[in-house]
């Protein structure tokens, strides 16, 4: 795995369904915004917030006991934000499937909750 990506591993469980007894998709957007956040917190340097989920592409159903890996890399960076692109893919039977597409924004802030001035020297060596 290369320094600028990260995985996270979720297993879907019976809390994690909703009424039609697949993944609900926010419990997925909390999965993805966790790892943006420590994703960001890691390169940045510094505690980060998600400034906007610009997308989310639900591409197929999870169910009950599925095994999801999320994968997360940087898309793009400025002096104020960092872009990610998250992916993720549903496991059986030794082959993966595409679950969904997402990209975050996340930008750093001080313990004040302020913006502060990302350095890119950290996001160019992650």
């Amino acid at each position: 795995m290369q320094a600028n990506t990260m995985i996270m591993r979720k297993t879907v469980k019976k809390s994690d369904l909703n009424s039609n007894g697949n993944l609900f998709g926010g419990e997925l957007m909390k999965w993805m915004d966790q790892l943006a956040y420590d994703f960001a917190s890691k390169i940045i340097g510094n505690t980060a917030v998600t400034v906007q989920v610009k997308e989310i592409n639900f591409l197929l159903p999870a169910w009950e006991g599925d095994k999801i890996e999320l994968y997360i890399s940087i898309s793009k960076t400025n002096a104020a934000s960092i872009e990610l692109e998250i992916s993720s893919f549903i496991n059986k039977n030794e082959s993966k499937a595409k679950h969904s597409q997402a990209s975050f924004v996340m930008a750093a802030v001080n313990k004040s909750g302020k913006p502060i001035r990302i350095s890119t020297e950290k996001t160019e060596s992650a």
